[in-house]
């Protein structure tokens, strides 16, 4: 299992976040350090469940490009390439093998998922003058987005976002990610 280590540290963190919690849960006043550490636990848990998932679908995608070549050499074993095997017919698309539409679909199927809490914050303060609900309203459409110009169109038309800035080049930067 290639992320064990991911899902001890995620066991860990949790741990660690139940025994804070329990540490708190009859106090009146809670301190303020109670909240920057937990929310730097959720931040490490949140990215050792990314790290997981990633794991996840990267072996399903070798799997998949594995099981895809075995049955290409099934197929070629039994007769003769032909063109038509190999090139679809005019006007038709070629066809995508399932770990690359999985991955596809789980980056570009929730932006909010991906952002780390800083990002949140600081697209929201930057770009969204610190309006939360429509900068998640905003992302929820770019999931429907097929290309990053599309996006980026959406974004400047409805939002006049200018993706000059720092926090703009970073969204740029993750709207490529996720709209490959």
């Amino acid at each position: 299992m290639a992320y064990k280590t991911e899902i001890e540290s995620c066991l860990s963190q949790i741990a660690e976040l139940k025994q804070s919690f329990q540490a708190v849960k009859d106090s009146e006043i809670i301190p303020l350090s109670f909240f920057s550490e937990n929310m730097d636990r959720l931040d490490a848990l949140k990215k050792d469940v990314f790290a997981v998932e990633s794991a996840q679908l990267r072996q399903m995608s070798e799997h998949l490009q594995k099981s895809e070549e075995k049955l290409k050499e099934q197929e070629t074993a039994k007769k003769p390439a032909e063109i038509s095997d190999t090139v679809p017919p005019a006007g038709e698309p070629h066809k995508n093998i399932l770990g690359d539409v999985i991955v596809r679909k789980v980056y570009a199927a929730d932006l909010n998922r991906s952002l780390t809490l800083n990002q949140r914050f600081m697209f929201a303060r930057e770009l969204f003058d610190d309006n939360r609900e429509t900068m998640n309203k905003a992302f929820n459409h770019i999931g429907s987005c097929k290309t990053v110009a599309e996006a980026v169109d959406f974004l400047d038309e409805t939002f006049h976002i200018n993706l000059e800035t720092e926090a703009g080049a970073a969204l740029r930067e993750l709207l490529e990610k996720h709209l490959k």
